[in-house]
């Protein structure tokens, strides 16, 4: 006697998701996500900060490998997302950095010759936002520029304490007068002229 199977087909089901935002849409959020933590891009509005957002090209650097060298031309501006860099002046380790930093902002607004190599401690990866690309979302809002010449020009001051402090291994009078207002103007210059 043989068994009798049924022939009826196996009930198709459907699962049914909440619908997930594509891939470059959830990129694009990590990356605003990013930006937002950054105090350089505190100024930008939603609008502007979602442009320059989708500027930003991840970049992924090998432990050791140099990432930018002091004293080259740049034109852009990295924020760290994952590992750790060195930062080195004249061949010696000066400082650190952990992700959330951001170097190469005077390259990126003025053209300035790298100040310092920045090296991959570790494995690392990177968020980097060009010149032009930069150039394009600041275009038709110049008050921006004015605003980043104020925290380009407040960074620069407490690196200047920073270095006579170290060098005199004193305090940071030893850094003389602050000319926050002149370094300001003479920034917010360098950049109008270089965003061009």
């Amino acid at each position: 006697s043989s068994a009798k199977t049924s022939s009826s087909p196996t009930p198709r089901v459907r699962f049914t998701s909440a619908r997930r935002p594509p891939a470059d849409q959830l990129a694009l959020e990590s990356k605003l996500r990013t930006l937002r933590a950054v105090p350089l891009f505190a100024p930008l509005d939603p609008a502007t900060l979602r442009e320059a957002a989708a500027a930003l090209t991840e970049q992924v650097y090998a432990q050791g490998e140099p990432i930018v060298e002091e004293g080259t031309a740049g034109d852009s501006l990295q924020i760290l997302t994952a590992g750790s860099v060195s930062i080195e002046k004249q061949g010696q380790t000066v400082a650190s950095l952990q992700p959330g930093s951001f170097f190469g902002e005077m390259s990126l607004l003025t053209g300035e010759r790298r100040s310092a190599t920045v090296r991959a401690a570790t494995d690392c990866t990177t968020l980097e936002l060009g010149k032009n690309a930069f150039a394009a979302v600041v275009a038709s809002r110049p008050e921006i520029l004015e605003r980043l010449s104020e925290i380009i020009a407040a960074r620069q001051q407490e690196n200047l304490q920073h270095h006579a402090q170290t060098q005199s291994s004193g305090t940071a009078e030893g850094a003389g007068p602050r000319h926050g207002d002149g370094l300001k103007h003479r920034i917010l210059s360098m950049m109008r002229n270089f965003l061009r």
